[in-house]
């Protein structure tokens, strides 16, 4: 393996990258800009690579002593973040070399999520239920509430894509009905079949909403 090959491999790797943070809708300038870094981070790696004569396959001890380069200890997600683009790239490179050695990962996670909360049917009964008693808002934003909650639960949406939903993208005519969900996480589409009782309180919703907002907005939840 010589500087060419596994610069050609890397630009591959950054450019596949590259091409999913593109179709993410979620995507924002700080996604970019930590794109830009990971992209030096990796370029920087296989210089080092280089001026070590290119040893292959790759060792651990390479990639230890390319974080070692400038570490500093006021500094420790410098040394993390290099942890893990190399980690992500020498994956790649190992599929077709075998011998290439994975770096262990010694870091606790940058952005830990939250233990996620199960709901069991009879907390979104309750929740549904709790609709009605909301104060200070009309029926109708506690009949939208209600439905939102309850489309939520039946067919797995996420919130962003239920939020989004127009209309015309609720399917009640068709057999069987469905929801059209465009440009979802990654710029993905889908239709996601609905249950008929679903469907049901999704055209009792729908009258209600023609009659309040009397033909305005066409987003579903407004």
């Amino acid at each position: 393996m010589n500087f060419s090959t596994l610069s050609a491999h890397a630009e591959d790797f950054l450019a596949l990258k590259r091409a999913v943070s593109k179709v993410d809708p979620y995507r924002n300038a700080q996604d970019g800009r930590s794109l830009k870094h990971r992209e030096k981070l990796l370029r920087s790696f296989i210089a080092y690579w280089r001026d070590c004569g290119c040893p292959w396959p790759i060792r651990s001890s390479l990639v230890v002593d390319w974080i070692a380069v400038g570490s500093h200890r006021d500094h420790p997600y410098r040394d993390q973040r290099r942890v893990y683009v190399v980690r992500a790239f020498l994956q790649q490179i190992r599929t077709f070399e075998p011998a290439t050695e994975i770096l262990e990962n010694v870091y606790r996670p940058l952005y830990r999520r939250r233990t996620p909360h199960l709901y069991s049917e009879d907390d979104i009964t309750r929740l549904m239920d709790a609709v009605w008693r909301l104060q200070t808002v009309t029926p109708f934003r506690r009949a939208t509430v209600y439905a939102l909650i309850g489309l939520l639960a039946s067919t797995g949406l996420r919130i962003g894509e239920a939020l989004a939903l127009n209309v015309d993208d609720v399917k009640l005519s068709t057999d069987p009905p469905h929801l059209l969900v465009s440009n979802s996480k990654f710029g993905n589409s889908r239709n996601v079949v609905l249950h008929p009782s679903v469907a049901e309180q999704l055209r009792k919703y729908l009258i209600q909403r023609s009659k309040a907002l009397a033909g305005r907005p066409q987003r579903l939840s407004s």
